[in-house]
């Protein structure tokens, strides 16, 4: 598999505190990452300062495939608070948003921008909702939406930040599994940061455990047979991490 992103002794600080101390792994095309971790352990800073939203104190941030830029990277933040019900544009309005915002000079959706808004409002199963204004949706509704905007200009990355956080287990399963397929379907590379190391292990391939530096990365595998691993967390809580072992 080919490297499409490299973060090689990375450090953030926030003042004179450091934030994320020494990080480095690697991203390659096609893998399905779960990024887990205590509150305020770092993971929605590392992703930030992967997408050049926070500055990087040392260390560096290397996409070595020349096909991948941070341009090309769907972005999905963490919702912060509730949505305006007067709020007056539509999901496809929205959703539409993903293609304009990389459009220079004259802005406007041409006729196969509007088949490919049509296209990924079908995929993710919302296209009955185009004309429905955003201040009405549910949650899992709102997060399809923004999942459709970061996904409609065919990113070969994508960044998800607690994107199922506040869903009930039915609606959270659907989304996991949605993404599921765009990562085996379309080989989309899905970073999914998550508090919920039990839920996401079902369905990444890998995982990456933050608290300010890595502590461990690889596959589940690899860390439920790691000795590494078992003294770090304890026997029950590295058993309960390693969802395999409940069909076991």
């Amino acid at each position: 598999m080919r490297s499409v992103l490299e973060i090689k002794n990375v450090y953030v600080k926030y003042g004179n505190e450091a934030v994320l101390q020494n990080v480095s792994f690697t991203v390659e095309h096609g893998d399905y990452i779960g990024v887990v971790g205590p509150n305020g352990s770092g993971k929605t800073t590392m992703m930030k300062a992967l997408l050049g939203l926070v500055p990087v104190s040392g260390g560096a941030v290397i996409f070595p495939d020349k096909n991948l830029k941070k341009e090309n990277i769907g972005y999905v933040q963490q919702k912060q608070g509730g949505t305006d019900t007067n709020f007056p544009a539509t999901v496809r309005e929205i959703v539409s948003t993903g293609l304009i915002v990389h459009k220079k000079g004259i802005k406007y959706l041409t006729s196969q921008d509007k088949e490919r808004v049509d296209e990924i409002l079908g995929t993710l199963q919302i296209k009955d909702l185009q004309n429905k204004k955003v201040g009405h949706l549910s949650g899992g509704q709102y997060q399809r939406m923004l999942l459709a905007r970061a996904l409609v200009n065919r990113p070969g990355m994508l960044i998800l930040d607690e994107p199922a956080s506040a869903l009930d287990p039915k609606i959270r399963d659907d989304l996991f599994l949605i993404l599921s397929e765009l990562n085996k379907n379309q080989g989309i590379t899905i970073l999914f940061v998550s508090h919920d190391i039990g839920s996401i292990g079902k369905y990444t391939n890998k995982m990456l455990y933050l608290d300010r530096k890595v502590v461990f990365f690889g596959d589940y595998e690899q860390f439920c047979q790691s000795k590494d691993m078992t003294e770090y967390f304890g026997y029950e809580a590295q058993h309960n991490f390693c969802w395999r072992h409940n069909h076991e």
